[in-house]
């Protein structure tokens, strides 16, 4: 068989690929937002949320009389487009020849920290810009000025209801106590409780150690009188860490932190969502006027909030 360009260019791309991805077989580089986004993936260029109203606590119904009547309704909205992201490199006929200092072998490493640069930066910003605004592909039928994090949610019954502090708090024993409690105050648009408890405490790698005192500790570190840490005892809040990326690049800045539900428990309605339209993947062609290999990696994505239920945050003081 010949050994023509395209099987040479074949090649590079299976050589290539193995270096880009090989890494990612070992290790999810996207575990953190594994763990507080609910994470999957869709067939058509936008998905959609929609919540409903829900009923009120049911009437009093006496013997041998009607039934009253209760419209669910639909509440809200949600739709997230996916948004594509890639780039390409050339490398040239000489390149290929003169390769002697592993250059070209560098290029996938490369584009695989751009690739999941680009999912990182995005999904971060969900929570470190959701005080003050909300992503560009997110729409729906909710006030253009409501963001993830709002003191005054509107509701369908005409109450509203918060998911951060009245005044921007850091983290503190006090200020997530307040945090637990504001959980337990969550309610359906129909003005009914949710029964939902706080079990991750997302913060920057800057509060890594605030959030270890707060929550693993056995005494209050806040505290001079030896009391006892009832966060610790008390609720099964778990700090996960996102360095870099949420403390870095995001309106939360190195003090926000951001209080979520159980995941596993809450699943599509879990307040943070983060969709795959097509995940990482790459192409090679060959220009036919240079003779250059030209090398593509290529994602699809789109992250956000279909709900505010079950996340509490601050972007602190």
């Amino acid at each position: 068989m010949a050994f023509i360009r395209s099987n040479n260019a074949n090649l590079m791309k299976a050589g290539l690929d193995a270096i880009l991805f090989e890494p990612w077989e070992k290790a999810d580089p996207f575990k953190v937002i594994n763990q507080v986004f609910n994470v999957g993936t869709h067939d058509s260029e936008f998905k959609r949320w929609m919540t409903i109203k829900g009923f009120p606590i049911l009437t009093s119904k006496t013997e041998g009389a009607a039934y009253g009547s209760a419209d669910a309704s639909e509440a809200y909205y949600t739709d997230l487009k996916h948004v594509a992201y890639g780039v390409y490199t050339a490398i040239t006929h000489e390149a290929r020849l003169d390769e002697r200092y592993s250059v070209i072998n560098q290029f996938p490493a490369a584009m695989r920290d751009a690739a999941e640069a680009t999912v990182h930066y995005y999904a971060a910003a969900v929570f470190g810009e959701g005080f003050a605004t909300r992503p560009s592909y997110q729409t729906g039928n909710r006030t253009t000025a409501e963001y993830l994090f709002d003191a005054d949610h509107d509701m369908k019954n005409g109450s509203t209801q918060a998911n951060e502090p009245s005044t921007a708090a850091d983290l503190t024993n006090t200020s997530l106590w307040a945090a637990v409690n504001a959980f337990y105050n969550f309610k359906t648009d129909a003005g009914l409780p949710y029964v939902i408890s706080p079990k991750v405490l997302l913060i920057p790698h800057q509060l890594q150690q605030t959030a270890a005192e707060l929550l693993k500790s056995q005494l209050m570190s806040e505290n001079a009188e030896n009391a006892l840490n009832v966060l610790r005892t008390e609720t099964n809040i778990e700090p996960v860490i996102w360095p870099y990326w949420l403390g870095n690049t995001s309106g939360g800045g190195s003090s926000g932190w951001y209080l979520l539900a159980d995941k596993g428990k809450m699943g599509d309605k879990f307040p943070t969502q983060f969709v795959w339209r097509e995940k990482p993947w790459t192409k090679m062609t060959v220009e036919d006027k240079t003779d250059n290999y030209l090398y593509y990696i290529y994602e699809r994505f789109s992250c956000g909030w279909p709900d505010y239920i079950g996340a509490y945050g601050s972007p602190g003081a």
